[in-house]
């Protein structure tokens, strides 16, 4: 989950959704571009608060999708692409 606060809901979006794609790099071994195609597809925007100004974002990723075995994987062939797990 990424989250984002500003007093700009636009911005709080960015915010979160670049927390977002740095977790999945970070903790699930994602290449940038394939962290910010996955959250394009699968990343819902929520907004959590609206304090003092402030508008709080959060981006949120189904657990599902990473786990292991799930549906997504970062491909290990190349560096921007992706391997369904699961053949429907």
């Amino acid at each position: 989950m990424g989250m984002g606060m500003d007093p700009d809901l636009d911005r709080g979006v960015e915010m979160a959704l670049r927390d977002m794609i740095l977790s999945l790099g970070q903790l699930g071994g994602f290449s940038g571009e394939d962290a910010c195609t996955l959250c394009s597809l699968a990343v819902d925007c929520r907004v959590t608060q609206t304090v003092n100004g402030l508008k709080g974002v959060h981006a949120m990723l189904a657990k599902r999708l990473l786990a292991r075995g799930g549906y997504l994987q970062p491909a290990s062939c190349c560096s921007s692409g992706w391997r369904s797990e699961r053949q429907n």
